[in-house]
């Protein structure tokens, strides 16, 4: 059976879009194995420095990028145009993520973070079709509670992938997010993971008791 230089040409294009779906997965499997706690992660082949920086208005440290500058209240609100910004927005013009922290006046005490997180899950899932849960759980750190949900909603722009989480700090509620674009989740999530593994307590550390992670 003979082939024509079209059927010829369409097979191998699809060769080459197979092989180079192969390479990507490897490629990203290889940037996953990867850890900020080294010092820099790939970033989609990117490089990016990660080291500790510390919040203490939010009476913490986090591991961030280097380059992770503060925004200003202006670009705050073109990033979130129908929501009150939160305090702290990171990011910078190279990385496909923004790191957000916010310390409120809500009182929810460590031994709070499960029954809090039923509630928080219940207000996003009134949100209808905008959000989408994916997780929603609360685990342990050396003994301290951290609330974690991914939520998958809507911006004006694009589908964004959120790992939000959730401690108490002296009592208050601390909020923060890892928001990404949902076609990067893959790579961000477990960069998003071990940032929020990365928290220290600071007002905490002058007692001898800081490490959450």
């Amino acid at each position: 059976m003979a082939y024509t230089d079209e059927e010829i040409l369409k097979a191998k294009k699809a060769r080459q879009q197979e092989e180079k779906k192969q390479y990507d997965k490897e490629k990203m499997e290889k940037e996953k194995a990867e850890s900020i706690f080294d010092g820099s992660v790939h970033i989609y082949e990117r490089e990016t420095a990660f080291s500790r920086r510390e919040i203490e208005e939010c009476g913490i440290s986090i591991y961030m990028p280097e380059e992770f500058e503060e925004l200003e209240d202006e670009i705050k609100k073109l990033i979130f145009p129908f929501a009150h910004p939160p305090k702290y927005v990171f990011a910078s013009g190279e990385t496909q993520f923004q790191i957000t922290l916010n310390l409120t006046d809500n009182i929810v005490p460590d031994s709070g973070m499960p029954k809090f997180m039923k509630t928080a899950k219940a207000l996003m899932e009134r949100m209808g079709p905008q959000a989408r849960i994916l997780s929603c759980a609360t685990v342990q750190k050396e003994e301290r509670n951290i609330g974690i949900m991914e939520v998958a909603t809507r911006a004006v722009d694009m589908n964004v992938y959120n790992v939000m989480f959730y401690l108490s700090i002296d009592q208050k509620l601390l909020t923060g997010s890892v928001i990404c674009p949902a076609k990067c989740h893959e790579r961000m999530v477990p960069i998003a993971k071990e940032i929020i593994d990365s928290i220290e307590i600071m007002r905490e550390a002058r007692d001898g008791n800081n490490n959450i992670s």
